[in-house]
């Protein structure tokens, strides 16, 4: 008899744990509430419990940072996403730019540009 397929085989085949995944909900779902503060908390939580947060928490904390122009705490996100050595994606770098260039900090997000240039990202 075949085994049943459910969402924690389908969480496995995303690299991506179950606790993981709850976050990266939790977190988006502060994002689109306008609640930036809660989803960076929520990523540091993830954090501290021994979790490991993927480019997708990353960047949805990123993205609740840009719609409120939070540009110190993006761009310290960023930091950290980057002293990890994760992958970015497009929306994740868009973001922080954008976080940088709606508070008129175009000399960051310059600096950011030049970083992306540098390390030959091609999103």
């Amino acid at each position: 008899m075949p085994q049943k397929y459910g969402w924690q085989d389908a969480l496995d085949d995303l690299c991506c744990s179950p606790q993981t995944f709850k976050y990266n909900v939790a977190i988006n779902s502060c994002k689109k509430a306008q609640q930036w503060q809660r989803a960076v908390r929520l990523l540091l939580d993830l954090q501290l419990s021994r979790g490991q947060p993927d480019v997708l928490a990353f960047t949805a904390a990123l993205s609740a940072c840009q719609g409120v122009a939070e540009w110190q705490k993006a761009l310290w996100l960023f930091a950290d996403f980057s002293s990890k050595n994760m992958q970015g994606n497009l929306v994740t770098f868009t973001s922080v730019i954008s976080a940088c260039s709606s508070a008129v900090k175009w000399q960051d997000a310059l600096h950011l540009l030049n970083f992306l240039d540098e390390k030959d990202c091609t999103c």
